[in-house]
């Protein structure tokens, strides 16, 4: 039993002894690589190659590996020029100077801005302002995205919550309906009441207040699409599919 005790205390300090390590790595990270890589890369960084950049101890070292980073995506080899990193950045100014300018927080951070630095500019917006009755929204068409299988089409809807604020990430399953038009008294629990009363302001919108995938055949009138909150998984996990092995 001492035995077992003394090899448990043994593992348990050197654990604790790992996690101070990192968490000291990261408070002393050097304030450039820290914008990097909680900020430009946020998205787009896997696990391990953040577990990874965290251990790095000299900035040689980190340069090495930020190198490495963008040339592993690199999607045309043989050019001066990488594509992926140029679009990535070309992304991050976008999305600062559209969807930032009007709220307390750098685009980069806003959910418009997450998911268009993920997926990329989206193939249609079809945008609901001053419409009455319905707070100001838009849909968000995406397509030609089933390399990194997701649906071969699909849409989000992003609206501002209580008219006012940011825009943000509409949820079939957690919002529903009810959540995008104002002065809206009905049950906040019976979408099939509020896809109809949608349905007589805004039809397109409606449909897409209940599931993100078109011709979703898991949806009915009482409920909406757990597949719509499975697809938002997928997507999170877009630029680790653009890896090379």
């Amino acid at each position: 039993m001492k035995n077992k005790l003394l090899i448990f205390t043994i593992i348990f300090s050197s654990f604790f002894t790992l996690i101070q390590a990192e968490n000291k790595t990261s408070s002393e990270l050097p304030q450039k690589y820290k914008k990097w890589l909680k900020e430009e890369v946020v998205y787009i960084i896997s696990d391990i190659e953040k577990d990874v950049f965290l251990q790095l101890k000299t900035d040689r070292e980190r340069e090495l590996f930020i190198g490495a980073f963008w040339k592993n995506r690199d999607k045309i080899l043989g050019t001066p020029a990488n594509e992926y990193k140029e679009e990535h950045y070309r992304r991050i100014d976008y999305v600062n100077y559209n969807f930032g300018r009007t709220v307390a927080k750098p685009g980069w951070k806003t959910d418009r801005g997450k998911f268009y630095i993920i997926l990329g500019e989206p193939r249609d917006i079809e945008r609901f302002i001053g419409v009455p009755e319905v707070f100001n929204s838009e849909i968000w068409y995406c397509a030609g995205l089933s390399k990194f299988g997701l649906p071969s089409y699909f849409n989000l809807v992003f609206f501002q919550k209580g008219g006012i604020g940011e825009y943000i990430l509409h949820s079939p399953i957690n919002d529903g309906p009810q959540a995008l038009m104002a002065n809206y008294w009905g049950s906040s629990t019976d979408y099939s009441a509020g896809f109809r009363t949608l349905s007589n302001i805004a039809p397109v919108l409606a449909k897409a207040s209940l599931t993100r995938i078109p011709g979703d055949s898991s949806i009915s009138l009482g409920g909406a699409s757990l597949a719509s909150e499975l697809l938002l998984q997928n997507i999170y996990t877009v630029p680790q599919k653009e890896l090379k092995d």
